[in-house]
């Protein structure tokens, strides 16, 4: 009977508790070493190029029940990163942003909606143009397809081959309503030590 009393307990309160998933947040992840082929074509394979990623989430400002996602791996020759990220328009206005730190340098990646071009900035230096090594795309999304997606391979070599960085990872959205999200939440754009710890 004690045990039939427990198991009403546990019931009631699962039926109270709010059915909002909590998430949580970390200031630093581990990212795994992969020896698998990752193709940056922006068709994020799970299976044979994902599996295993260090991941981080967070909700897209758009609509509380979708969130964005980036996945990350490295190899003998580059950082790896890829974004699933919730988009319900058609129009090609989103961007993908990556903020990364390391030593005394900062550099800002920005993808566009639809592209394959890398736009790579020196923050350190005031904004400075750069040209990158590194081979992106970013998909569009359409009406029957409400997300984008993003794989990014960054050589090591223009990191200095760092094996600790700070990043940040931004999502912008313009098309009837301009909002921007990001990982971390709480980050600040100009402080890397908010940032996360790669």
């Amino acid at each position: 009977m004690r045990r039939l009393g427990v198991i009403i307990i546990v019931g009631l309160l699962l039926a109270v508790m709010p059915s909002t998933i909590v998430l949580a947040m970390p200031d630093s992840i581990t990212v795994p070493e992969t020896s698998v082929t990752i193709v940056i074509d922006g068709s994020l394979n799970m299976t044979s190029e994902w599996n295993g990623s260090a991941i981080v989430v967070w909700t897209n400002p758009l609509d509380g029940e979708e969130y964005d996602n980036v996945y990350m791996l490295h190899n003998d020759t580059h950082y790896l990163f890829a974004a699933a990220l919730y988009d319900p328009d058609p129009v090609d206005d989103d961007s993908f942003t990556l903020y990364v730190k390391w030593g005394n340098i900062t550099y800002k990646y920005v993808l566009s909606e639809g592209s394959s071009t890398i736009e790579l900035y020196n923050i350190t230096d005031g904004e400075v143009a750069l040209s990158s090594n590194g081979t992106a795309v970013m998909t569009s999304s359409s009406p029957s397809q409400s997300w984008l997606y993003v794989e990014l391979a960054i050589p090591k070599s223009e990191w200095n081959s760092s094996t600790t960085v700070y990043a940040l990872f931004v999502h912008k959205h313009t098309f009837k309503i301009d909002t921007t999200s990001k990982y971390p939440e709480a980050a600040n754009v100009s402080d890397p030590s908010t940032w996360l710890e790669v």
